[in-house]
Parts: structure tokens; sequence; C-alpha cells
């Protein structure tokens, strides 16, 4: 409920709601998104899956790119599409460790993400040694670099 009160309250100059969980009165904000918020969920449990699949505009997976993953993205499209939602434009983001990994395993990981159709990949350079902006900017670039050879 809470997520179908954002979007209103994103689009509307002023309104009244009345919900299960939510009564407003006279609500909005100003300004205004000039443009629609993205709504994107994180994690994998069902209920998660199926209200990301109904009101999100992506989902962030907190796990790699296996069979479960898949699952949970084949998930998200059939009710998408019972829904009558459409997939094109809902992203999936996933994140990918700098740290521990060489070129040719964030190649390989990169790629397993982009097969199963992730849109985004969020590159963690925490826990990496890493001293200053700079090294972790270069981090970006050598990833970046591996990734697209």
């Amino acid at each position: 409920e809470q997520v179908q009160l954002l979007k209103l309250l994103w689009q509307e100059d002023s309104l009244d709601y009345s919900g299960d969980y939510h009564r407003i009165d006279k609500a909005s904000i100003n300004p205004r998104p000039s443009k629609s918020v993205p709504v994107w969920f994180g994690g994998a449990a069902p209920a998660l899956i199926e209200r990301c699949a109904r009101l999100g505009d992506g989902w962030i997976p907190i796990m790699g790119p296996n069979q479960a993953a898949a699952d949970c993205i084949s998930t998200i499209k059939s009710i998408r599409a019972k829904l009558a939602l459409p997939w094109e434009g809902f992203g999936i983001q996933a994140q990918v460790q700098f740290s521990g990994g060489d070129p040719e395993r964030w190649h390989s990981h990169a790629s397993k993400w982009r097969n199963l159709g992730a849109s985004h990949l969020a590159l963690a350079t925490h826990n990496s040694g890493l001293k200053n902006v700079a090294e972790h900017l270069q981090a970006f670039k050598t990833y970046v670099d591996a990734v697209n050879s």
C-alpha cells in the first residue's frame, strides 16, 4: 500500500487517501518529482518477488547469477505477463565484487548476469584494501575493461 501511496503523491497536486493501513487528508509533495520515481525491490523472498513483479520497476537480487536468480526472474516475468505489465523497461541490478576477483572471473560473472537479463551491475569495491578515491576509480576502470573485453 505504501508504494501505491507514494506513486500517487508523486503524481497528484493534492490527494485524500484511505487504504487498509493509511488515512491521509489533503496531502501533497511540493515540489513533486518532474518524472516518475522508479521503485526497485531487493531480496528473494516469495512475497517480495510477487510485490516486485506487481509494483516494481526493477529488482535487486541478493544472490549470484545462478538457478535461484533465474527462477526469480522467471517468476517476475510470469506475474507481470499475467497482470499485462510490460517487461521492457523493467530493470535488474546485480551486485558484483571487485575483491577476490581477476579479469577472467569478473568477465565470467558479468556474462552470467547479462545472460540472465541483468540491465545493471553495481560494482562493490569495499573490503578491497583500496585507500582513496583514485584507487576505487581505477578499480572500476579495471573491472569495466575486463568485462567489456
